[in-house]
């Protein structure tokens, strides 16, 4: 390989009233919906009625109780539930198994009600973390339905490829990974190389892997939340195959990108 750094490897509609009985409504008070059509409407109460697809709501204004199609929903500003803020205390203070229960209700409570989707992908982080990849997949995996409304996370996709690499699921890996990196936004497919190349690594192709880690770095330099692990990849990959070009992706990483974790484990290494 001639070049002098790591680059090179590879050759509504309209609402309809309905009758005096109010549902039970999970969110109350000081909420939120915005149609489509531009129109607010401020909430009294709110729920979602799964098997109609739509939301029963009771607004603020004059007390008119209606029903909205979910395809006329544009968005919905819910407050905070308690819950999930003292499951992110909890997890702050180290007491992620506290926060799991926490986060199951506002699963539950709150579904399509926007704080079901944050509380998914925290408990699908927590879950990962816990070295539980089966419940991670359960958790995350909603998320990505072609009915959400609230878009998911960002990082949320990266932590549900981790889950699926880490339960062997290969084949739908691949898939994901290989979709996303043809057709995903540029940061979409810079995580995907780098997940790609994991995969790969796990499978023992490490010079394929390789080709994926340098991709990254040196094609998706901008998306620099994935060039840590990218750098890290590509150094360790470089030095296995005795490529002098190691210790300038090594380098890199301290330079550019000192207080990631990927640089404190190189830093470590050579302290």
């Amino acid at each position: 390989m001639k070049n002098s750094d790591c680059r090179g490897f590879f050759g509504w509609r309209l609402p309809t009233l309905v009758g005096l009985s109010l549902i039970p409504a999970i969110v109350v008070g000081g909420d939120l919906l915005v149609m489509k059509n531009g129109k607010s409407l401020p909430l009294k109460s709110i729920q979602w009625r799964d098997g109609a697809k739509e939301y029963q709501i009771e607004s603020s204004e004059g007390e008119v109780k209606m029903n909205v199609a979910f395809k006329d929903v544009d968005r919905l500003e819910i407050a905070k539930p308690a819950e999930f803020d003292k499951a992110q205390q909890m997890m702050t203070s180290g007491s992620d198994d506290g926060a799991v229960p926490l986060l199951e209700t506002v699963i539950d409570k709150y579904k399509m009600l926007v704080w079901d989707v944050k509380a998914r992908d925290m408990l699908g982080r927590l879950y990962l973390k816990k070295k539980n990849a089966v419940k991670a997949l359960d958790t995350l995996e909603p998320l990505f339905a072609a009915t959400a409304l609230e878009p998911a996370p960002a990082g949320a996709r990266r932590a549900y490829w981790e889950a699926l690499l880490a339960a062997g699921h290969s084949d739908d890996l691949r898939k994901e990974l290989t979709s996303a990196i043809a057709t995903g936004r540029r940061s979409e497919a810079a995580a995907a190389l780098v997940m790609r190349g994991n995969m790969l690594r796990a499978a023992g192709k490490n010079e394929d892997a390789l080709q994926d880690y340098l991709k990254a770095v040196w094609f998706f330099e901008e998306v620099k939340d994935v060039q840590p692990e990218a750098l890290f990849n590509a150094a360790q990959g470089l030095k296995e195959l005795g490529d002098a070009r190691a210790e300038e992706c090594r380098t890199k990483l301290l330079q550019k990108y000192p207080d990631s974790d990927f640089a404190k484990k190189v830093a470590g290494k050579a302290g």
